[in-house]
C-alpha cells in the first residue's frame, strides 16, 4: 500500500472519530491548509531554487521540518486551549 494511501485513510478515519465534535474536523481541516498552504509558499520555491543550487537542499528540508512542526505546536496549543 503506498504510503499516500495511508495518509488519506489515516486522516479519514481520524476525520469519522472525531465527527462527533464539531470542533475537531475543522481544526484538522485548517492544520492541514495551513501545511499545503505553507509548504506551497515557502517551501516550494525554495525546492526549486535548490534544483539550481545542490547546497539549497539542506536548507529547503530544515525549512520544511521546521514548518511543519511549528504548525504542529500551533495546533496543539490551539487544541490544549480548546479543552480548558
Amino acid at each position: 500500500m503506498s504510503i499516500f494511501k495511508k495518509i488519506i485513510i489515516g486522516y479519514s478515519r481520524l476525520f469519522i472519530e472525531t465527527s462527533k465534535n464539531i470542533i475537531n474536523p475543522i481544526k484538522i481541516s485548517l492544520f492541514l491548509i495551513g501545511i499545503l498552504g505553507l509548504s506551497i509558499g515557502i517551501v516550494y520555491p525554495l525546492w526549486f531554487l535548490a534544483s539550481e543550487n545542490p547546497e539549497l537542499y539542506s536548507k529547503a528540508v530544515t525549512i520544511a521540518i521546521y514548518t511543519i512542526l511549528v504548525l504542529f505546536f500551533i495546533y496543539r496549543s490551539y487544541d490544549i486551549y480548546i479543552h480548558i
